[in-house]
């Protein structure tokens, strides 16, 4: 009996652990559905338009766990690759790092607002209000 009850809390607890990442934009923005190495190059900043529309990647703080999550499983890369990633790309003058905001509050404010080309990652429990989910982070 212990031992199944140890088994639902632990899968339990790792449900929970797994919140699903959402890579989502402004309803006006108008995108579709995006595909991971549109995901991939937007957020390494090789690509700036999708469909013939200007994106603009926004990023969590560094601090955030979502953050690391979305870096490792979209471009497979931890914080210090990352940085080292945009050291290179501004040195070379082919790209800058994506605008940092607050956070999740910021990011749904900012693309809540209708007049942004941003495109920004969430975890599904923190989303509100109504914004494009163009792309699911596996």
């Amino acid at each position: 009996m212990l031992r199944i009850l140890l088994l639902t809390i632990s899968l339990t607890l790792t449900g929970l652990a797994r919140a699903e990442i959402l890579v989502v934009t402004s309803p006006e923005l108008n995108l579709g559905s995006l595909s991971s190495e549109d995901v991939r190059q937007i957020f390494s900043g090789r690509k700036s338009s999708v469909n013939g529309k200007t994106v603009e990647p926004l990023d969590l703080p560094a601090e955030s766990s979502v953050r690391s999550q979305f870096y490792q499983k979209v471009l497979d890369m931890n914080e210090s690759q990352l940085r080292s990633h945009w050291v290179r790309m501004s040195f070379t003058g082919k790209g800058k790092p994506p605008e940092m905001l607050s956070g999740p509050d910021e990011l749904q404010a900012r693309l809540g607002s209708g007049a942004s080309n941003g495109i920004g990652y969430i975890d599904s429990e923190k989303l509100e209000g109504n914004l494009d989910v163009v792309y699911r982070v596996d």
